[in-house]
Parts: structure tokens; sequence; C-alpha cells
């Protein structure tokens, strides 16, 4: 699967929130950034009456031409209350639809998902995205201060399908740890029951830790399209403002945690480690946190980007260990106590210990059929396209005396269904060669099986002449 973000960059059909900060401009703008900037700009329910709600809706660019289906939509909504609440909004079809009342005191980012159209009750078309408009609901209140705030909004839209899936989850008690802040020192627990992040208290905040996933069979250098963790909410704490990030571990097959200094060697210099050798360049903030409840699964942001550049690796070998961390070791939580997300580790329990989705897209399919026209010094190999995935591919062949090959040839573009061939010559007769197809695009390349050919034997003096010719 993949996805597309769209923010707001027009007014909708409603614009009745009666605030906006600063006053200048339009709405829209003020919910549009891509790094929210809560307070700076906001749309907010100043005036209206308490429980009264306002509403505004914004339209969105329209997205480049795509013809996969689409799976689902997300509206995600960034916002802070007093003791009001909040719902995202969508429109579709001249029709408003809201999602969930929710409610919390500090920056929360919200989230409602449709997989299919409530107008129609049928999969979301393009068409239909191109139409849609999203915004917020914000109710009033009595409360001093008086404040029902937005500050960001914005539509995820999740279509395609990936060619493979992996599950993946923390197997040893070794393969997790958490690593906190204790009075100005660092301290770790490989065997704790719990993976957090935030603050916890005075003695325990900087929180986070790491997670070793075994086994992740995915060739080096496939395209992934999707990864997420699932984490399972193990303790229920206190609605503060929580901020972490999920960084990878840059290494080629990551090992279970040991000790202080191994983490702090691995995680890096935030924690006192020598360099940040060992961390993935790609990192992914998981910010406003909403509130979790006990025994709920928590689905975190896209780290694609994360395992991308893990299983690049000119050393990564399918099968190998990844080592992802997940903390707020630079404190920018709330600084109060238990504003922390807590959720279940290996040591706590193996049916609810952290899982890793990742899918990963397929590879063109192509089909090595047999050479035609084999002489002493010349043959055609040929090639069927199976599957281009979507996309066009560069299709041609390898060759050579062995299944090293050697020799590439040129490339025709082909689409699903269409066959190929190239002419090959200099060859030395009475002798075996190996070739396969292959077919490249944007998702990768993609092999059919080996196949040979044998040269005519030739014994005559035309043999000569022709090698001279070529």
């Amino acid at each position: 699967m993949a996805t597309i973000i769209l923010r707001p960059n027009d007014a909708g059909s409603e614009t009745s929130i009666d605030k906006q900060f600063p006053a200048a401009d339009q709405h829209w703008d003020k919910v549009a950034e891509v790094i929210p900037d809560e307070d700076a700009t906001y749309v907010e329910n100043k005036s209206g009456p308490a429980g009264g709600w306002q509403r505004d809706l914004y339209s969105l660019p329209t997205p480049s031409p795509h013809s996969e289906n689409i799976n689902f939509i997300t509206v995600y909504i960034l916002t802070k209350h007093n003791v009001s609440k909040t719902k995202a909004v969508i429109r579709t079809h001249g029709t408003t639809y809201e999602g969930a009342e929710v409610d919390a005191g500090a920056w929360v980012k919200w989230l409602e998902q449709w997989v299919n159209n409530p107008f129609t009750g049928s999969p979301w078309t393009w068409d239909e995205i191109n139409d849609l408009e999203i915004g917020v609901a914000l109710s009033g209140s009595t409360a001093t201060p008086d404040w029902s705030r937005c500050t960001q909004v914005y539509v995820e839209i999740n279509y395609g399908v990936a060619g493979g899936t992996l599950d993946l989850q923390v197997a040893a008690v070794n393969d997790d740890c958490r690593f906190w802040l204790s009075f100005g020192a660092w301290a770790i627990s490989i065997n704790d029951g719990w993976q957090l992040v935030g603050y916890l208290s005075a003695n325990d905040r900087n929180t986070g830790g790491g997670m070793v996933f075994d086994g992740a069979t995915i060739p080096q250098g496939r395209l992934i399209a999707h990864a997420y963790l699932i984490l399972t909410c193990r303790t229920a704490h206190a609605s503060g403002m929580v901020k972490s990030v999920i960084i990878g571990e840059a290494v080629d097959n990551a090992a279970p945690f040991s000790t202080l200094a191994n983490y702090q060697g691995r995680r890096g210099t935030i924690v006192g480690g020598p360099n940040d050798n060992n961390i993935t360049v790609a990192s992914v903030n998981w910010d406003y946190i909403q509130p979790w409840v006990d025994g709920v699964e928590y689905t975190s942001p896209d780290i694609s980007a994360i395992i991308q550049e893990i299983i690049n690796r000119p050393g990564w070998a399918s099968g190998n260990s990844l080592a992802i961390y997940w903390d707020d070791h630079a404190n920018r939580s709330t600084a109060a106590l238990m504003r922390d997300r807590s959720a279940y580790s290996r040591d706590a329990s193996a049916l609810l210990a952290p899982k890793l989705h990742i899918e990963y897209y397929a590879l063109p399919v192509v089909q090595t059929n047999p050479a035609t026209g084999v002489a002493a010094v010349l043959a055609t190999p040929n090639g069927t396209l199976d599957d281009d995935i979507g996309e066009a591919c560069e299709c041609g062949f390898e060759w050579g005396l062995d299944t090293d090959y050697g020799v590439i040839t040129p490339t025709e573009t082909k689409t699903t269904g269409e066959t190929f061939s190239q002419v090959i010559g200099g060859l030395i007769p009475n002798t075996v060669y190996h070739f396969r197809a292959f077919a490249t695009n944007s998702f990768g390349t993609g092999y059919g099986d080996d196949e040979t050919f044998t040269t005519a034997l030739v014994i005559s003096r035309a043999f000569a002449l022709a090698r001279r010719e070529l």
C-alpha cells in the first residue's frame, strides 16, 4: 500500500469557527502547516455557547491521477481544549459527516478513519477524493480560560496493494528494554514490564527504549510501501502532551540488548553514547499522542523510510534482525507526573509484546522463453512480461557462459502481456550459453528463470568469415 497526504489549500463550503490567530488571511492557512506550530497559528471556538459547536471545512488540492483502489482515508486533527470537545469532519457528495467526539487538555492529535464513503457505502473513488473537503468541529464552554483550538488538519489517502506483508513481534525477553534518566543519570532495565515514553516522574523521565524484531524475511533493497509499530497499552496515565521519536539501528543484523553501555553505544549521543554512527538518518516523530486505554492496540505513524534505510544496507540479508527505538530521550513531553504512554513489553506478555507490520511492493513478474534462431554465432533470447504491477518496465536479458551471466542486452519498454526479444551475436560455436529475462520499474527488478541454448557446430570456412564480420 501507499499513502498520499493532502492538506488544506483554500476555504471550503463552511467557515463558522469564530476566531483565528493571527487574525489576518483565512482560516485554512492556520491549520495547513506540515510541522505543527501549536499556539502560533490556530482556529478557535472563542465565543460559542457552552456545548455549542462551530465548524470549518477546507478544500484540498487535487492529487495526481492514480489507478489503484483506495483502501481508506484518515483525517487527522491536532487540537487543544479546556473542558470542551472536538470532532474530525468530512464533506462528500454535498453531505457533511462528523467523527466521534474527543477531548484532551493538552495538544493531542486525533484521527478518524473512513473505510468507505459514508454517502455511498462503497469504497472511495479518486473522483470523490477530488471533491472531498475536510475540517474540524470545536465545541464551546463556559470555563476559564475559554478556548477550544485546532492548529493542524490533514487527510491521508491509503491506496494500492502491496506485494507482500510481514508481521513481526518481539520474541525474546532480551529483545526489548527500557531506558530513562533518573536524577541526572541514565538507567536501563532489560527485563522491564513496560515500553514507555514521556515523563513518568522526576526520577523517571526522558524515557524510551528499544525493540529488536527477529526474522525479517525481506530481500535486500526491496521497496517498502508501508510500515508501523503496533503497541498495546498496559497502563493508562494522564492526558498531558506526549512527544516521541522513532528511529532505527543502522546495522545489518541487530543484536539483543545487554548493558547500559551497550544501549548508549547503539542509540547515540542523545543518551551519552560516543557518536551517532549506529542510528538511521531517517526518523519519524510520533507527537501529540492521544490518551490511551488499557488493553487497546495503537499504531505508530508510517516508518517505512526507517525500514527502507535498514534493508537497503549492502550487508542486509533476508531473515536478519532489525532494531527500532521509540523514545523521548530529548525530553519534549509535558514535565508533569505520569505524562507518558505505556505499552506492554515482551517481559510482561508474549502475546501483547510490541509488533512491527511491514508491507513491501511486489516485483515485476517476467518469464524467460526459449531462445530462437540459434546458429553458430547468433541467437535470439525471448521473454514475456507477465505482470508489470501497474507500471511499464524496461525489459531485457542477462546472458553469459554460466549463471553469473556478465552481459546485459539493451532493453525495451513493455507492459503486462507483451513479449520481447534481443538478438545477441559474437557467440562461440558448439557452446552452452545461459540467459534469463529481467524487467525493471520503480518497484525494482524481477527476473525470469535461467534458460540455456547451445550454439551450432561449424567446421567450414564460413565460420571464420562470419566471425570476422561480427
